[in-house]
């Protein structure tokens, strides 16, 4: 029985396992320069948010520890001891350097999808056609695409 079960399951498991879509009427259509330069657009902005969402974060974390540490240097000597906010200056510190950080990966993804971008461009190539036994140039739309080595 343990043996059965086990080999319906690799079986189901190698059957829903295709490595090829064979679903004709869903192509992926292919990008174009201005899909590029969207997405490096979102990215773009995307890391700005990150970057000065973040820095404010590190930087309200600051204002409140530098706030907390005059305070508790106010009332050094008295016995009872004031508000910490250790926790939540943590939290703040934290996320916003975590946020600044991700924000570079973001910065690099843009820069790659405008560099693809500005070195995709389309124009007619002429290309030779074979009509009724003569050789003709003929213009063929293209899409170009320049790779720097």
């Amino acid at each position: 029985m343990k043996k059965a079960i086990i080999l319906f399951l690799f079986l189901g498991i190698m059957l829903s396992s295709m490595a090829q879509s064979t679903m004709p009427d869903n192509p992926n259509p292919a990008l174009t320069k201005e899909d590029f330069l969207l997405k490096s657009k979102t990215n773009k902005s995307a890391a700005l948010v990150c970057l000065i969402g973040g820095g404010v974060l590190f930087l309200v974390g600051d204002i409140i520890a530098l706030a907390d540490l005059n305070d508790d240097l106010d009332h050094l000597f008295e016995d009872n001891q004031s508000n910490n906010h250790d926790a939540l200056i943590g939290v703040l510190v934290i996320t916003g350097g975590v946020a600044m950080l991700s924000s570079i990966p973001l910065f690099r993804a843009a820069h790659k999808n405008k560099r693809i971008a500005m070195s995709m461009s389309f124009k007619n190539e002429p290309a030779l056609q074979l009509q009724r036994s003569t050789v003709f140039y003929k213009s063929v739309p293209s899409i170009s695409l320049k790779i720097s080595l």
